[in-house]
């Protein structure tokens, strides 16, 4: 019996010796790696402009809220998505480097939409913003009132704060985008953009990257370049469009995070020096309503 399991060994071990380097080579011909270096080096600049924001963007509620167990108290319903948000974010990036742009779109949208939803259920946990939700109110009362009764009876606290998840059932409960969006306007939450449409722009423009417009899909593109099925190229047209996508998005994303964690920023010199430093790469890199916004709060 020992023998026969011996020989057993042996044999995967053979099989695994043969199949596993050629499985590991198909699988870096597949991941893109060989392009990351031309494509970082083509539009390096705005790689690096965004990759920039980016990390302010993560930064921001870990500098600035005293430690983590303030951040957790502060905003349990609203920091799992913003640390899920920012690998997504941080993946497009990465996906397009390699040449999977119509990925590189998807992650992009969905770090977006995964971020303000998390700002969403953070300010319904207030009761001011709860008491004042006429858009959501409008858009489907019961569905609304039966989320915000859920978020009451919660047994979430500071010592387990995602006990939330445990507690609801969110698919239950989703607005729209559109009217998340209008409603946090509303609440005054996104200066100083104060124009839904602003906040919209993106989310309706990478779902057409993402599976309403065929014509924005990687198969187009390779097909009118007449490349290969299957086969990776670098395209430029299509970095630009992901980058310019990706500034506006991280843009906002900054200015509605800045609004959040607010309350910590003023009166604190620390913070304060923080939060300027980061304005001013923000603003020369030419993120406008990031830059506006924190010199506005910091400012005040």
């Amino acid at each position: 019996m020992g023998d026969n399991y011996e020989s057993k060994e042996t044999e995967f071990d053979k099989a695994f010796n043969k199949l596993y380097p050629n499985t590991l080579d198909y699988l870096k011909s597949r991941i893109g790696i060989e392009f990351i270096d031309e494509s970082l080096s083509s539009q390096f600049l705005l790689y690096y402009n965004n990759l920039t924001a980016l990390r302010i963007f993560k930064d921001i509620p870990v500098h600035i809220i005293p430690n983590t167990k303030s951040l957790h108290e502060y905003s349990p319903y609203f920091f799992p998505y913003h640390w899920d948000s920012y690998d997504y974010l941080e993946r497009s990036i990465f996906e397009c480097l390699s040449t999977y742009y119509g990925i590189s779109f998807s992650l992009l949208r969905i770090g977006y939409d995964m971020n303000i939803r998390g700002l969403f259920m953070y300010y319904l946990t207030i009761k001011k913003y709860r008491d004042n939700a006429c858009i959501l109110i409008k858009s489907n009362k019961k569905k609304y009132e039966s989320l915000c009764n859920a978020i009451k009876n919660s047994k979430s606290d500071e010592h387990f704060p995602l006990g939330l998840y445990d507690d609801i059932n969110l698919d239950k409960f989703q607005f729209n985008m559109s009217d998340i969006l209008k409603q946090l306007v509303k609440w005054e939450v996104t200066q100083p953009i104060d124009n839904f449409e602003i906040l919209y722009r993106p989310f309706k423009e990478l779902s057409g990257y993402v599976h309403t417009h065929p014509d924005k899909s990687d198969y187009f593109y390779f097909m009118i370049n007449q490349e290969t099925p299957f086969v990776r190229v670098i395209i430029q047209e299509r970095m630009h469009e992901f980058n310019k996508a990706f500034k506006e998005v991280i843009d906002i994303l900054i200015v509605l995070v800045t609004n959040l964690i607010s309350v910590f920023i003023t009166n604190n010199p620390k913070n304060e020096i923080f939060m300027n430093e980061n304005q001013k790469m923000l603003e020369t890199m030419g993120f406008i309503n990031s830059s506006n916004c924190i010199n506005k709060i910091v400012n005040i």
